[in-house]
């Protein structure tokens, strides 16, 4: 488990200790990136016309109400833009992005090794989403007679995704990085990490089971707000989704 790539960054927060220490001791090869807290948002960011100004990062909040601004969604975002970012100054050809809830509990079932995966991907990829976490979408992979297939909204999950030089060169110049002045705008997609950088590049979904995640308990969502919006369900049905296809094999 220890070379499942070559290039493997994981976000993961000061405060998730724990978490850090497992994905360390599992994972050698793999560079922490230090995710943004949303509590730092809250605490110093400024309101200017329901926008949000936090550390030379501007989000745009066309919609008008505060409320449709999400401040955990905005850290996780900014987490994945950073370790993109961290990525083009190391001047990386590829880099593996895993958020530090990441499992490889199967690994010893999988039918291809993820540079196996890379090799014969679509030459037109850009990204590719090694993890979904919608359960309805990994049953109905289960008869897809294609490995590759191209990324859609209902795809959830930016737990492991792929991302090669003109990936990250393009999510560089798109969110003016280079500057240190990203600007994420609400009007036409939401500002969710998958969402945003799946959506802004040519991105297929690997469609075989591959990695799975540790639901529950998340260091990033407000606990009460995941229960209401019923996250910990999805991600449960999810996980145990991905379980019933190895033990089918």
């Amino acid at each position: 488990m220890n070379n499942i790539f070559k290039n493997c960054y994981y976000i993961n927060l000061d405060r998730s200790k724990e978490r850090k220490d497992f994905i360390e001791k599992t994972y050698k090869n793999v560079k922490r990136i230090k995710a943004v807290d949303y509590i730092d948002i809250q605490n110093n960011s400024v309101l200017d016309n329901n926008n949000i100004i936090y550390n030379k990062c501007t989000i745009l909040n066309k919609i008008g109400k505060i409320k449709h601004i999400s401040y955990p969604e905005i850290a996780v975002t900014l987490s994945h833009l950073k370790a993109i970012l961290t990525a083009k100054l190391n001047n990386l050809e590829e880099v593996i992005i895993f958020e530090d809830d990441v499992r490889c509990d199967y690994i010893d079932k999988w039918d291809k090794t993820v540079y196996d995966i890379i090799k014969i991907m679509p030459e037109d990829c850009e990204c590719l989403q090694l993890f979904c976490s919608n359960q309805k979408v990994i049953n109905k992979f289960k008869n897809c007679k294609n490995n590759f297939v191209k990324w859609t909204y209902n795809n959830w999950g930016a737990t492991a995704y792929y991302i090669n030089k003109k990936g990250i060169d393009k999510i560089y110049k798109k969110f003016n990085i280079f500057k240190y002045n990203i600007i994420l705008d609400n009007t036409n997609i939401p500002i969710v990490a998958d969402i945003l950088i799946f959506d802004s590049l040519n991105t297929y979904t690997y469609t075989k089971p591959l990695f799975n995640h540790k639901p529950g308990n998340s260091t990033i969502h407000i606990n009460n707000i995941n229960q209401k919006l019923g996250h910990d369900k999805l991600h449960i049905d999810g996980e145990n989704e991905i379980k019933k296809y190895f033990q089918d094999k």
